[in-house]
């Protein structure tokens, strides 16, 4: 594994290893994936690459941000619980 990595300009410190079968090899780094195929010798690098909208989306749905981001989220929390509150008290037809 060592020698698969560099020759792919991959650092050749790896997280781990999976068999997916007698002749496939996975190699997990931080960049991706590196899929050997034994028999063959091929490989194939999958790299993961942030994407920017989806990661701050994702961060803001973590609350990594807390402080203020935390006191508008509540904010808007009860505003739709009053708007869902009054919804119930519409008047219906034609003087509504």
């Amino acid at each position: 594994m060592e020698g698969i990595l560099p020759r792919l300009g991959q650092d050749p410190a790896y997280r781990d290893t999976f068999r997916r079968d007698n002749d496939t090899l996975e190699i997990f780094t931080d960049a991706g994936t590196v899929t050997v195929d034994l028999p063959t010798g091929g490989t194939r690098l999958e790299v993961v690459r942030d994407r920017r909208i989806l990661k701050e989306a994702n961060l803001l749905h973590l609350n990594q941000p807390r402080g203020l981001w935390t006191f508008l989220a509540d904010l808007y929390a009860v505003d739709l619980l009053v708007l869902a509150i009054t919804g119930l008290f519409v008047i219906r037809g034609k003087g509504g």
